[in-house]
């Protein structure tokens, strides 16, 4: 697989700040480069996403959603940080705060030349009772409101892409791969 993902799933409390920081402008700088091909890009002309990649969710609003219909609503050249994570993992909360923090990726939300979708992956959604899904709608009133957030229906789960061991899992990817 030729996508370059930022594998977060270690302990982020005993990770330096230098070397975060150092994946973090790795990133940053193979995204204002142009090197979409290095970030899962389309070396070619054409689509060249993989159906895999694509999975149903519900968003904070409560309407069903794919990622591919989220991605297609913006333009070509934008950069797409889909996060995986769990409203109750401190690491999760930790590489949160991280991304709130980013200025370049505020400033790049704010021309819409970037999106964060942040997924909440479940095998089935909670019932009203399950304080899973309670954790999710605080998480929900929690994050910028520039973020599209949802909880999954199991279609992740469903899929042979997207594999991880622990949360957070951070994949960054150019929007050309994500249509």
């Amino acid at each position: 697989m030729s996508d370059i993902f930022i594998n977060m799933s270690h302990n982020l409390t005993t990770a330096t700040p230098h070397s975060f920081l150092c994946r973090i402008l790795l990133v940053i700088f193979l995204t204002a480069s142009g090197f979409s091909h290095a970030l899962g890009g389309c070396p070619h002309s054409g689509s060249c996403h993989d159906d895999r990649m694509d999975f149903s969710f519900v968003d904070r609003e409560g309407n069903q959603r794919t990622f591919f219909g989220v991605t297609g609503s913006f333009p070509d050249d934008s950069t797409i940080y889909l996060l995986l994570f769990d409203p109750d993992c401190d690491d999760c909360h930790e590489l949160i705060g991280k991304l709130r923090a980013d200025k370049d990726l505020n400033e790049k939300l704010t021309r819409q030349t970037a999106a964060v979708i942040a997924i909440y992956p479940v095998d089935e959604i909670p019932d009203e009772n399950d304080p899973n899904l309670a954790a999710y709608r605080q998480a929900c009133k929690e994050l910028p409101s520039g973020w599209i957030v949802g909880i999954d229906n199991g279609s992740i789960f469903s899929k042979d892409f997207y594999q991880w061991e622990h949360l957070p899992k951070l994949f960054i990817y150019d929007n050309n791969h994500c249509r």
